[in-house]
């Protein structure tokens, strides 16, 4: 994690920030990811219907380097995030889904399914009962190539 908290961060969080924020913060969209962006990956090579430039900013955001991150951001809080995988095209969703899976159960923290269009209704229903997730995440990348983004239907996602 490269994140560094200086003195005048402190400085700020404690005569700015800290009384106007609530005793709890609940961060509502959190991707959590290992080895990402994949080897040769740029902005070029991405899905030009998604911002993808989140894989660009760090190999990975693991459940650890996103708990320390809330907790050097907010002291003094009690944190926690809704946790999802990195929707990149190329990423294992079966290893991600079980990465997040693990993650959620260890950090306390709920979590959404990574869904990929071509599960059955069933398959998608059981894996999220199964891993105990909160909900599904889809991404725009995942629907099929051929298919303009602004033509896109939530149906093309699931």
């Amino acid at each position: 994690m490269n994140l560094k908290v200086t003195e005048y961060d402190k400085y700020i969080y404690e005569t700015q920030i800290k009384d106007f924020l609530p005793d709890s913060v609940f961060d509502f969209h959190t991707h959590v990811w290992y080895d990402a962006p994949k080897p040769g990956q740029t902005e070029e090579t991405m899905d030009s219907r998604t911002d993808g430039w989140s894989s660009l900013v760090a190999k990975n955001n693991s459940i650890e380097d996103l708990t320390e991150s809330l907790r050097l951001l907010f002291p003094g809080k009690k944190t926690k995030a809704l946790i999802f995988s990195n929707g990149v095209r190329n990423h294992n969703a079966v290893e991600s889904n079980e990465y997040i899976r693990n993650a959620s159960k260890s950090s306390g923290y709920p979590a959404l399914y990574y869904s990929r269009p071509t599960e059955s209704p069933k398959e998608l229903y059981d894996a999220i009962l199964k891993g105990q997730f909160y909900g599904v995440k889809s991404y725009l990348e995942l629907a099929a190539p051929y298919i303009p983004a602004n033509e896109i239907r939530v149906f093309d996602l699931v």
